[in-house]
């Protein structure tokens, strides 16, 4: 820095692609050139002249120049020292006290490849919207958290082609409304949500409303901080057509571990595949299947391990382990699971508990089949 000691020429870059810093003589006009490992100049990988403050962020701007992915969205990167795609680009300070919502809304609406490589935190107060064609790949130890109650962490609507794999989200403070959740996934296809971890959540972890062909698999939701009237780990909801829902763990004092409803809409959520998960210490149902209008739904409830179903949400007239209620669940199959310890709060007969509770169907619509 006192420029007495002079770099090797050329300056070699590590294999991570970082050099040492470099300081110029203001006094002196520079010329760059900018190679491959095998001495190819990188296309616009010249810089003449170079001024005394040719630091990362002009190094960068000439590696990692603005993409057309960018361009197109409106975003422009406040770090050109990391590549598109990278949450830092786009000026996350990853301090778990800084508001990054600004940082993350532009980074998911760049979409692609998207990466949060470093174990830190990224602190929000609003949703951040997510675009088709988006993977959002989360590092060990990456964290999106909140104390900002009643909104959603990840959000998209009429998008296909999301994938969100491996974050740590994580809501702080309790909230009343419903229909929130860390993954809220309204009117989408061909989706994947996997391997998350869904800490203290509100309403639900991932929220499949009126979406198709997704799948919520491998993932952990505990914790829940809130004791919204049916909170669950995982929801399919009014429209949602052949989504899977297979080998989470879902533990948590919530009502539902995981919840298939149509809400008195006559948008009906059929053929849906709940299969392999394990769910535990919740109020009300471990997996609940109400639809109430008249149709024949065929979903699928394949071996399960339900237990600690305690019963005691609000009037303590819940229990069950597995509960399947409504002329719209007709075709409703129940298969192969392990139900345990249930109703064990519970204080009434009236919502019919126990392990496997089926009620309310219509008297034409196709057979429920309990069985294994």
């Amino acid at each position: 820095s006192d420029l007495t000691t002079e770099h090797a020429n050329p300056v070699i870059a590590s294999s991570a692609g970082f050099v040492e810093p470099i300081y110029l003589d203001p006094t002196v006009t520079y010329k760059c050139v900018i190679t491959t490992s095998n001495d190819v100049a990188l296309p616009d990988g010249t810089v003449d002249p170079v001024s005394a403050a040719f630091d990362a962020e002009a190094i960068g701007l000439v590696i990692y120049p603005r993409t057309a992915a960018e361009i197109a969205a409106g975003v422009t990167p406040t770090d050109y020292g990391y590549p598109a795609g990278d949450v830092r680009r786009y000026g996350a300070a990853l301090d778990g006290t800084t508001d990054d919502t600004t940082a993350l809304t532009n980074w998911a609406a760049v979409g692609g490849n998207l990466v949060f490589p470093v174990p830190s935190t990224a602190k929000i107060t609003a949703a951040i919207p997510l675009v088709s064609n988006t993977t959002i790949d989360f590092v060990k130890g990456a964290r999106i958290e909140t104390a900002t109650t009643n909104i959603s962490f990840l959000t998209a609507s009429s998008k296909t082609n999301i994938t969100i794999r491996g974050g740590h989200f994580k809501q702080t403070a309790a909230g009343a409304s419903a229909y929130t959740a860390a993954v809220k996934l309204t009117s989408c296809t061909e989706c994947l949500v996997e391997n998350c971890d869904f800490e203290g959540m509100q309403w639900s972890g991932v929220f499949l409303n009126k979406s198709s062909r997704c799948t919520v698999r491998g993932n952990y939701l505990h914790a829940w901080t809130g004791n919204v009237n049916d909170g669950n780990g995982v929801c399919v909801y009014e429209d949602a057509v052949s989504n899977i829902v297979e080998g989470n763990t879902i533990i948590g004092a919530g009502w539902h571990g995981i919840l298939i409803q149509d809400p008195y809409t006559s948008l009906y959520p059929k053929k849906n595949i709940v299969t392999g998960n394990r769910i535990g210490a919740h109020t009300a149902y471990g997996i609940a299947v109400y639809i109430p209008g008249t149709t024949d739904t065929y979903n699928q409830i394949l071996n399960n391990d339900v237990e600690g179903i305690t019963g005691a949400a609000n009037t303590s007239l819940y229990g069950s382990g597995i509960y399947i209620v409504g002329y719209g669940a007709g075709g409703t199959i129940v298969s192969g699971n392990n139900v345990r310890n249930c109703c064990t709060a519970t204080t009434g007969t009236t919502n019919g508990p126990a392990g496997i509770s089926v009620g309310g169907l219509y008297s034409s619509g196709a057979p429920v089949l309990v069985t294994n």
